[in-house]
């Protein structure tokens, strides 16, 4: 799955900067021909007795995710009108904030193509055909709350607090040694939205934790959690060169923008 550009921003505002994105009131679900890419440019089925589909967002017409897969799906058959006329080749679904024109808002291919005829039947997608999987770095229970509040029925509140904390690369978050979670939003000072449809979000600021009174370890991961201390983590990025952080060493740090994270 991919989210669009639209909603990878509305979803960053919401974790990491000052607005809230607002529960979906209605989705529809649109067949289309090609890939639409995070622009959303739509080559939709057009005539031939095609509509939308609605939706949700519903408990019982999406399941959520199961052993930490991250994969939502139709939980029940969806059928779209018989086709008067041919469709062509659908590659891709989507799901759009209204039942004709709107906004794309995630979309994802289909297992297989399906040539459709003006002579088939009703068009029907068994319960599991359609997938909605979280990719990237996102925890279970970050993909799990973005999913619920895009297709199903309860809603994810904004979060009241953000940190950033450090794991070494034996997966433990560094502990003594002087060292805390930075807090870190969610604000716009403290975080940037996406620029020219990148999908990225970056510290704003410089990011400093203090010298270190102890060794460290060698650094992997940064992780954003919910908490000054315990807590949920919420998205986990492994930095490209792990950093070894002795005592007394100068203040580990990350520049404006050293940190990005996208939702897709």
């Amino acid at each position: 799955m991919s989210l669009s550009n639209l909603l990878e921003e509305a979803v960053g505002a919401h974790l990491l900067r000052s607005a809230a994105w607002a529960k979906p009131v209605a989705l529809y679900l649109a067949l289309l021909k090609t890939d639409p890419g995070e622009n959303g440019v739509m080559d939709e089925v057009n005539g031939g007795g095609y509509v939308r589909l609605a939706a949700g967002p519903d408990d019982a017409l999406w399941s959520s995710p199961v052993g930490g897969n991250k994969q939502f799906a139709n939980a029940v058959d969806l059928t779209f009108a018989a086709p008067t006329a041919d469709w062509g080749r659908v590659s891709h679904f989507a799901l759009m904030d209204a039942a004709a024109g709107g906004a794309m808002l995630a979309y994802a291919p289909l297992t297989v193509p399906r040539e459709i005829y003006g002579n088939d039947p009703a068009p029907l997608f068994a319960a599991g055909d359609l997938k909605l999987t979280f990719a990237g770095h996102l925890s279970d229970l970050l993909a799990e709350c973005i999913g619920t509040h895009l297709l199903r029925s309860g809603s994810w509140e904004k979060p009241t607090a953000l940190t950033v904390g450090l794991e070494t690369d034996a997966g433990a978050e560094v502990a003594g040694g002087g060292y805390s979670r930075l807090v870190a939003g969610p604000s716009d000072a403290a975080w940037t939205g996406p620029t020219e449809g990148n999908g990225q979000h970056t510290n704003a600021t410089t990011l400093a934790w203090p010298s270190p009174t102890a060794d460290w370890g060698t650094v992997a991961t940064v992780v954003l959690w919910d908490a000054a201390a315990g807590g949920n983590a919420l998205v986990a990025i492994p930095l490209t060169t792990p950093r070894p952080i002795a005592a007394g060493a100068l203040a580990p740090n990350f520049q404006a923008g050293g940190i990005s994270l996208a939702f897709d």
